[in-house]
């Protein structure tokens, strides 16, 4: 009779610990989707940003290696008559 309560208590002991761990994982499954469906816009702007200041920035690094070119070592521009 004792054996048949422990297992019973184990079994118990069993049940709860899987529904435990079985609802914490849809817990973090759900607040997870929550938090990436409200930070994903704002990341969408922010590479969007990046994007702009990436091409920005190599637009100016595309001028000024023209203008090098354009004025040469000497200071003075090659097409200068």
């Amino acid at each position: 009779m004792l054996i048949v309560v422990l297992v019973a208590w184990l079994v118990l002991l069993i049940g709860v610990l899987l529904g435990a761990l079985a609802g914490a994982t849809v817990c973090f499954k759900v607040l997870r989707d929550e938090m990436l469906g409200r930070v994903r816009p704002q990341m969408d702007v922010m590479e969007l940003k990046v994007d702009n200041l990436r091409t920005e920035v190599g637009f100016l690094a595309d001028n000024q290696d023209a203008l090098r070119r354009e004025i040469g070592p000497g200071g003075a521009g090659l097409n200068a008559g």
